[in-house]
């Protein structure tokens, strides 16, 4: 991998690589992480995922995001 390979912002990276920083930063914000970023929250999990979810052919990617909507809103709530 080279510097040419690199995107410059999340926001550039290809489709799989902001689904993988999703689902990544869906398992540090459930396990509570201490080396998770507190300025990545769940909203931010969840618009990172629905952004890159494609068009997966059975539905994984889309409840996934709805997976990950719920875990945000428990999150919210304090559990």
């Amino acid at each position: 991998m080279t510097a040419a390979d690199g995107a410059a912002t999340l926001a550039a990276a290809p489709e799989a690589t902001r689904w993988a920083v999703a689902v990544a930063g869906f398992g540090q914000k459930l396990r509570r992480d201490p080396r998770g970023s507190d300025g990545f929250g769940w909203q931010d999990v969840v618009a990172l995922a629905q952004g890159s979810r494609g068009q997966g052919p059975h539905g994984e990617r889309a409840e996934f995001v709805q997976l990950a909507r719920a875990a945000g809103d428990r999150g919210a709530a304090g559990e």
